[in-house]
C-alpha cells in the first residue's frame, strides 16, 4: 500500500524534475494504440461470435436486431474506453521516463489500471462466448455490457481517484508550506 508520506516525496521529486523541465510530450501513437486494441477487442468478440450465429442458423429480426446492438454498443464502449486509455497513457508518458522507472506511485497506479482494464476485457470476452449459446444473447450481453461497465466504471474511478486526491493535497502542503517558508 502507498503512504501519505511516499506520495508526498515522489511528488515533490516530480515538482522538482518539472521546475526543471523534464517532461516529455509523448507521440500520438504510443498513447493511442492500447485504446485502438482495446476498441478492436470490444469490436471483434460479438461481430465473430454472432456473426458466425447469424452465418449458421437462420434468426429472427429480433435476434439480428440484437446482434447488431452489441456490435454497436461493443464499439461504442470501445471508443470511450479508448479515450480514457489514451488520455490516461498521456499523462502517464509526460512523466520523464526515469522518473517511472523508480517511481513507486507511478507503478503502482499503472499496475492496478492495467488489472482493472485486463479483467474488464476478460470479463467482456467471457460474457459475449456465455450469451452466444443463446438465439436471443446478443440482446442478454448488451444490456450485461450495458450493465457490468457502468458498475466497472463507478468503482474504477473511486478507487483510482483516491490516488489522485491524495496526491494533489500532498502537492497543495508542500506548495503552502514553501510559500509560508518564503514568507517568513
Amino acid at each position: 500500500m502507498i503512504s501519505n508520506h511516499k506520495i508526498l516525496q515522489e511528488v515533490e521529486a516530480l515538482k522538482i524534475l518539472f521546475k526543471k523541465g523534464g517532461n516529455e510530450v509523448p507521440g500520438m501513437w504510443r498513447c493511442f494504440w492500447p485504446g485502438l486494441s482495446v476498441v478492436a477487442w470490444m469490436t471483434s468478440w460479438p461481430l465473430v461470435l454472432y456473426g458466425y450465429q447469424m452465418m449458421q442458423y437462420e434468426l429472427s429480426n429480433k435476434a439480428s436486431i440484437g446482434i447488431a446492438a452489441s456490435v454497436i454498443i461493443g464499439f461504442l464502449a470501445g471508443v470511450f474506453i479508448m479515450l480514457q486509455v489514451v488520455n490516461s497513457r498521456a499523462l502517464y508518458l509526460s512523466i520523464p521516463q526515469s522518473f517511472r522507472e523508480t517511481s513507486v506511485l507511478c507503478r503502482f497506479v499503472s499496475t492496478k489500471f492495467r488489472r482493472y482494464l485486463f479483467t474488464y476485457l476478460v470479463s467482456y470476452a467471457v460474457i459475449i462466448v456465455l450469451c452466444s449459446w443463446f438465439v436471443y444473447g446478443a440482446i442478454y450481453s448488451t444490456i450485461g455490457l450495458i450493465i457490468s461497465s457502468f458498475s466497472f466504471m463507478i468503482y474504477l474511478n473511486v478507487d483510482l481517484n483516491r490516488y489522485q486526491l491524495t496526491a494533489l493535497t500532498s502537492l497543495l502542503v508542500s506548495i503552502k508550506s514553501k510559500e509560508t517558508i518564503s514568507v517568513e
